[in-house]
Formats: C-alpha cells, sequence, structure tokens
C-alpha cells in the first residue's frame, strides 16, 4: 500500500515541475499576479500596522488554473508587496507557503480521487493555518521579529481570518466562471458549472459567517485609530499646559520674589543703588539658581552688576522691551565663562519704571518641576528658540532618529523593524509655546505603544470569536452537507442499479432524519412498487395475447391444410374427368379448365 501511495504523492510534483504554460494561460498567469498585487495594494487598514489583504484571491485562481508551481510562484510573486506594506518578507513567506499547499493538496487530491469531488479550496486553507500557517507565523513573528506575544497573536489569526474569507470569494468566483470557449481555453482545470451540495454549503456558510462578522468588526472599530489619534492629542496637550504652567509659575515666582527685594531696598536706600548679598560667608546661596543680579536703565545701560561674571548683555534692550510689555521676559539659553555654566536672563520692571532687574538664573530651577517617576515613559522637554534643552522630566535629550509619519503629531523611529513594531514604539508629539513673549516650548512625546497594545488585546478577542465561528460553522456545514447529501447519494446509486433491473426486490432504501428526503425516498418506492405492478400485468397481458396468437396461428394453419386438401381432391375430379369442362366468371374471363377442355 505505502508503494502505491509514494507516487501518488510525488505525482503533483513531477507534473507540476515539468509542464511549461501555453501562450493564453502565461497571459492569464500574469493577469492574475498583477491583480493580485493590486489587492495587496489597495488593503483595508484596520488600525496601526494592520491591514486586511486580498492579493491571495487572485494567487488562488493562479494555483487552480496552473496548479502548483506557478500558482506558489505567482504567490511569492504577488506576496512581494506586504514587504513594502510591513518592512519584513516573512508574511511573503507565509503566503506563498500557502499557495504551495493549496496546489499540492489540488493535484494530490484530483489524483487520488479522480471520480469523486473531494478537495475543497475553504478547507484546504482551512488546514493549512491550523497546521502550519498560525505555528510558523508566530515562530518568524515572535522570534526573528521579536514582537510581544498580543501582537503575534493578533497578526496569526488575522492572517487566518483574512486567508479563509479570500478563499471563500475565490471559491464563488471560481464557480461563477461561464462554460464556454473562454473558460476551456484559460480555465482548464476549473470546474465550472454545477455544484456539489457539500461545497454549496460550506461556501454559503463560510461567507454568509465570515463577511458579516468582518464586516461588523471593520465598521464597529473603523473610528477607533481616530478616537486613539483625539485621547493622545488631549492627554499630551494637557501634560504640555501643565508643564507649561510649570514653568511659567517658576518664572512669576522669581521675578515676583527678586523685584519686591530690589525694589525694597529702592525705597530703603533710594540715594544709592541696593547691594543684595546673594551668597553667605559659606559659599551658599540665599537664593538657589541665582548666578547674577543686574540693573538696567530702560535703554540697557547696567548700573549695577553684583558679580559680573562676563553675561552676554546684548540681548537686554530685547528682554527690557518685552518685559516693559508683559511684566516678564526672559532670554535662550547661554553660556558663562566656564563653558559648562549655563543660564538664562531674566527680566522685571522694577516699581522706578526707568528701571528694570535683569537676573542670571540657572535652568536648575525647574530640576524638581518634572519627576520622571510621576510622567512615565514619556517625555517633556523645555526647549529655547535655538533647540538648547533647559529642563525636561529626563536627562536623556529626545531619541535623535524620529521621523515624522503621514500623520504630521506621529514620530517613527527610522529603523526597518516591521510596521506593527514601528507602531508600537512610536511617540506622540505635542508641541506648544510657553510664552507669547518668548520662544520657548514645551514638546512633549507621549508613547503610543500602551494604547495600542490595549486595542490589539480587544482585536485578538474579537478575531478568536470570528475565527471559532468560522471553524464551528465550517464543521457544521459538513455535518449538514454529509447529512442531506449522503441520503440523496445512496438514492441516486440505487436508482442507477434500478436502471438496469427495475424487478430486483432486494434494493437496500436509504433513510433519511430530513423529512423532505424522507418522502422523496418513501415516493421512489411507491413508484417503484406502481411500476413493478404495472410490470406484472403487463407480463400477463403478453403472456394472454402469445397464447392466443398461437392458437389462432394454428387453426389457421389447419384451415390452410383443409384448403388444400379440398383444392387437390377438386383438382383430381377435374383432371379425371373425359368432357372438357371450362369455368368462366362474370365477364366471361376463363377461372379453370380440366385437361380435356385444354385439349
Amino acid at each position: 500500500m505505502k508503494s502505491k501511495l509514494i507516487p501518488k504523492i510525488i505525482r503533483p510534483f513531477s507534473e507540476d515541475f515539468r509542464r511549461i504554460p501555453g501562450k493564453h494561460e502565461f497571459s492569464v498567469l500574469l493577469l492574475l499576479t498583477a491583480l493580485g498585487f493590486c489587492g495587496n495594494y489597495f488593503n483595508l487598514e484596520l488600525f496601526f500596522g494592520v491591514n486586511f489583504v486580498f492579493g491571495s484571491i487572485a494567487v488562488l485562481l493562479a494555483v487552480r488554473m496552473s496548479g502548483m508551481l506557478w500558482g506558489g510562484l505567482a504567490g511569492l510573486a504577488v506576496g512581494a508587496y506586504t514587504w513594502v506594506l510591513w518592512l519584513h518578507p516573512y508574511a511573503m513567506i507565509v503566503f506563498g507557503l500557502e499557495a504551495f499547499w493549496v496546489g499540492y493538496f489540488q493535484g494530490f487530491f484530483q489524483d487520488r480521487f479522480r471520480q469523486k469531488e473531494k478537495e475543497n479550496l475553504i478547507l484546504t486553507v482551512l488546514w493549512f493555518w491550523i497546521l502550519m500557517g498560525m505555528w510558523l507565523t508566530a515562530f518568524l513573528y515572535r522570534h526573528m521579529l521579536g514582537m510581544p506575544p498580543v501582537q503575534v497573536e493578533l497578526i496569526a489569526l488575522k492572517q487566518t481570518v483574512n486567508s479563509l474569507f479570500n478563499a471563500a470569494i475565490a471559491r464563488i468566483i471560481i464557480q461563477m466562471i461561464p462554460k464556454g470557449r473562454l473558460s476551456r481555453i484559460f480555465f482548464r482545470k476549473i470546474p465550472s458549472g454545477r455544484w456539489s451540495l457539500e461545497s454549496a454549503m460550506k461556501l454559503i456558510l463560510a461567507v454568509f459567517v465570515l463577511l458579516p462578522l468582518l464586516t461588523a468588526m471593520v465598521v464597529t472599530n473603523r473610528n477607533k485609530p481616530a478616537e486613539i489619534r483625539s485621547a493622545m492629542g488631549r492627554k499630551a496637550g494637557g501634560i504640555a499646559e501643565d508643564a507649561k504652567s510649570r514653568v511659567c509659575s517658576r518664572m512669576q515666582i522669581y521675578a515676583e520674589m527678586l523685584a519686591s527685594v530690589v525694589s525694597a531696598e529702592l525705597q530703603l536706600y533710594p540715594s544709592r543703588y541696593c547691594i543684595l548679598p546673594l551668597m553667605d560667608h559659606s559659599g551658599d546661596k540665599y537664593i538657589p539658581g541665582l548666578e547674577n543680579l543686574e540693573i538696567v536703565k530702560k535703554d540697557g545701560t547696567v548700573i549695577y552688576d553684583y558679580l559680573y561674571r562676563g553675561y552676554d548683555a546684548s540681548e537686554y534692550p530685547r528682554l527690557i522691551s518685552l518685559a516693559e510689555k508683559g511684566g516678564v521676559a526672559f532670554s535662550d539659553i547661554r553660556h558663562g565663562v566656564s563653558i559648562k555654566e549655563k543660564y538664562f536672563s531674566l527680566a522685571v520692571p522694577l516699581s522706578r519704571k526707568d528701571l528694570f532687574l535683569i537676573a542670571s538664573l540657572s535652568p536648575d530651577i525647574f530640576k524638581n518641576e518634572f519627576c520622571r517617576k510621576h510622567y512615565g515613559r514619556m517625555f517633556i522637554k523645555i526647549q529655547d528658540s535655538r533647540g538648547n534643552p533647559v529642563t525636561g522630566n529626563s536627562e536623556e535629550p529626545l531619541p535623535p532618529d524620529l521621523i515624522p509619519g503621514k500623520h504630521p503629531d506621529i514620530l517613527f523611529h527610522k529603523n526597518n523593524t516591521s510596521a506593527m513594531t514601528r507602531w508600537s514604539d512610536a511617540f506622540w508629539q505635542t508641541r506648544k509655546s510657553v510664552s507669547a513673549q518668548n520662544q520657548w516650548a514645551v514638546t512633549v512625546l507621549l508613547p503610543l505603544g500602551d494604547s495600542i497594545i490595549a486595542m490589539q488585546n480587544d482585536y485578538v478577542r474579537q478575531l478568536i470569536i470570528i475565527f471559532s465561528v468560522a471553524v464551528t460553522a465550517l464543521l457544521l456545514s459538513s455535518h449538514t452537507a454529509s447529512l442531506l447529501g449522503r441520503s440523496i447519494v445512496e438514492l441516486t446509486e440505487v436508482v442507477g442499479k434500478l436502471s438496469e433491473s427495475t424487478s430486483r426486490s432486494d434494493v437496500s432504501w436509504p433513510d433519511s432524519s430530513v423529512s423532505e428526503i424522507f418522502f422523496l425516498i418513501r415516493q421512489f418506492r411507491i413508484l417503484l412498487d406502481e411500476v413493478n405492478r404495472r410490470q406484472e400485468e403487463l407480463r400477463w397481458i403478453t403472456a394472454d395475447l402469445e397464447l392466443r396468437v398461437q392458437e389462432r396461428t394454428e387453426d389457421l394453419q389447419k384451415a390452410l391444410i383443409e384448403t388444400e386438401k379440398a383444392r387437390e381432391w377438386i383438382d383430381g375430379i377435374l383432371k379425371s374427368v373425359g368432357e372438357g369442362i371450362i369455368v368462366t366468371d362474370l365477364q366471361n374471363c376463363v377461372t379453370l379448365m380440366n385437361p380435356a377442355a385444354e385439349k
């Protein structure tokens, strides 16, 4: 048995690898490959990095037309676009193997079950994903791409459901191909025309289960990406407003504190400028972060400098102009005498309208305003107009490899990882100006990973339900079709046997739990009984008729014999008479004469 089975297993390989497509078939194969490529290009995006592709519909048609080798090569060519779509080759590998699987088992079943239609496209695709596709996808995406388990589950289920849907559509297209010269030329291997009850029920249940469930899932979750973007925008905007208010509040506190102290000194000693001690004798600062203090006239002339260390006074006129309008103004980050020493200038109008206070402050005054533990994995950065960092919730700089995507507020890492991983590692960016009087900006980078993982968990649950319902529907359809079809097939076999001889009385009639089929079988039995009764009557009538004909034939033969004897007797009499005798009819024509009359 093994020696017979092994050639049947190898035969699809040998036949496909020896066959070269003809001109017409090759043209249609190229057309189907192009259509499959377009089916992957015009995909349906469910959400970030997850797409429903439709290229395998054309691939399955190519496999049914040209077999395993050429259909599998078409599957690899069509799947190549997924490399562009998802930034890795593993989906192309899995889809190519699916095409080879369907092509192989198509040839295997057609060779082994030549008289029966055993091959079913949807079930073949389902068995591929259950036995190989889902496990291969899990291995490639988990161990080769390093995706988290929830994403691996999502991709495996999505691709399985996607392939089942495409197989159902391809089966409908195959069945709807019209008979004629076109189908004979281009689709020699596609069984156009009649439906089997089993394949029709499987296809109907698959389509009318998968299509509504997938439609409901797409419609229900259609607005989820927009809702996530809106929620991320609101959250990042709120964090940016909080950071902005913290910076402005700290600036205001320092401005009011320094202005009140200096104004008080000016009121106590109006004849001379104040000498405000910034440090005690041990060198500790009375006001943390205060590096220098200057009193400046409206034209920018410095009339008092407590600790002159070479601070840049070129921006004083602009700061004084802004402070005169808005009350508080501050400059970009600058460096002092030491290259490591960073400061910015804060300008505040004093009680005397012609004097302004300019304080040189260290960015460390904001150090305790942003806690990394409080803000989690998000980045909060305050930058001046030239992009120099002022403060933030982390000493780490912003990721340098972030690039904007289609949505300008979403930033991706510039790398070659998969599309889903890129989305999981992406950030939502919100940038707001700290104050109208300066060009400082708050940049908030909010990671999308948590929101996407939550949405992926929802999709995994929905796809598990869809997959379970689809498998259950296919199993139920197989059972129902078998329940209905078995009795019809058995009845067909019985009728075929009876067509040879309707007088057989040892026929084993099938039984069915379906009332319509049961009544059909019963009517066939009644019909057969009536036919047998009529045939029996006909046999009796035929036998009686034959008997009567035989009797009449015997009587006729006896009459003929007697007539012949009478004729011979009359002839003997006429011959023995010596006188001539002539017999005529009414028209005087001679009908009989004896030898004497002839003489």
